[in-house]
């Protein structure tokens, strides 16, 4: 029997799952695409603008640059603060936080290019065991369009557990002294402003300019 003349055929059979694997793939990039949306119109729009009461201000746009160079370095200097006093015990003094090397606290060349602000403090424990505030003051800055400032950290220890919640101020006044208390209503009243930190949004524009 010759096979020269036989045609052999071949065919490929797809598996019948296919289209639902496609189907089922589709429906998941669309459904990521639908969240990844609402996501950015939830949390994009929230963060592109700060809302500012009428005694806060914003430390992307409204410190002078001696007020900006300052303030980043009590930013910094809160977690320091929290470390040290973990380590010695007490709150650490203006003395403690030379020792340590802390900005803006330490007399050193940046000290100097910042308007040799003059640094004091107070503890006040107001009941119980460190419950009250810790505020660091400081005036008398040379610097020009320079402030006053203020680092009020609000410490609770009860047991086991510690809570603090700090906030840093400014006075527009470079001698401004000492505020009696802590409490948000007697700052505003002597004129503190409270200076808001950087939101997501204004840290973008500061990195890539203002164009986004």
């Amino acid at each position: 029997m010759s096979t020269k003349n036989r045609v052999v055929s071949a065919s490929i059979v797809k598996p019948s799952s296919s289209r639902w694997e496609l189907f089922i793939l589709l429906a998941g990039v669309i459904g990521l695409l639908a969240a990844t949306g609402s996501y950015v119109l939830k949390y994009g729009q929230e963060g592109s603008t700060q809302e500012l009461q009428s005694w806060q201000v914003s430390s992307f746009s409204d410190l002078s640059e001696a007020d900006q160079a300052i303030y980043s370095a009590l930013y910094t200097a809160q977690e320091d603060i929290g470390w040290i006093q973990y380590e010695i015990g007490p709150w650490p003094n203006i003395t403690d936080l030379e020792e340590y090397l802390v900005p803006p606290f330490v007399k050193d060349i940046s000290w100097a290019n910042t308007g040799s602000v003059q640094w004091d403090y107070r503890d006040v424990v107001q009941e119980g065991e460190m419950q009250g505030y810790t505020l660091y003051h400081g005036n008398m800055g040379t610097a020009e369009n320079q402030s006053a400032y203020i680092v009020v950290i609000g410490h609770l220890h009860a047991g086991n557990t510690m809570s603090n919640h700090n906030t840093i101020w400014i006075h527009e006044n470079p001698e401004q002294d000492m505020p009696v208390t802590s409490k948000t209503q007697s700052l505003v009243l002597e004129g503190w402003m409270n200076v808001v930190p950087y939101s997501g949004r204004d840290e973008l524009e500061r990195l890539k300019g203002t164009g986004l």
